[in-house]
């Protein structure tokens, strides 16, 4: 279950809170309308890239200004991402715009995504995206792993 939900407190860790339901979300609209399937789900992943880049940039950036980070301005930047990755997804759509086709670039920068969201669960960088600010561990420390 961590592989697919946050284990600790780290930056990286929150990213998954908006990858995987938006990944649950764009298979069930795939599987729903495959008539624009391919191109749709092209344009929601660069929406999820739009609202993954939003959450890192403006964290960074906020944080670094005021020297620390505050909940509720967590919390507007997660729902910020959230609008921006559904919208920017949902705006070609409703336009028809562009090719329908699935672009092979995005697909494989989703699945990179997916297999590193797994991979740094267990085996993270030692840098400060996968840091823990409250208990200064990395990935899932050593106490979630007993049984």
């Amino acid at each position: 279950m961590g592989a697919f939900s946050p284990v600790n407190e780290s930056v990286w860790e929150h990213l998954k809170l908006l990858f995987f339901p938006c990944l649950i979300f764009f298979l069930w609209e795939y599987k729903k309308d495959r008539r624009h399937g391919g191109g749709l789900i092209t344009r929601q992943i660069r929406g999820l890239l739009l609202g993954l880049l939003l959450i890192l940039c403006g964290y960074y950036t906020y944080s670094g200004i005021l020297g620390h980070d505050l909940v509720p301005a967590d919390i507007l930047l997660f729902v910020g991402s959230v609008l921006i990755t559904y919208l920017y997804g949902c705006r070609g759509y409703a336009q028809h715009q562009g090719d329908f086709s699935l672009s092979a670039p995005f697909l494989l920068i989703l699945l990179v995504l997916l297999a590193s969201f797994i991979l740094f669960t267990y085996f993270p960088i030692h840098i400060p995206l996968f840091m823990d600010p409250q208990t200064f561990t990395f990935g899932i420390s050593s106490g979630l792993l007993t049984y």
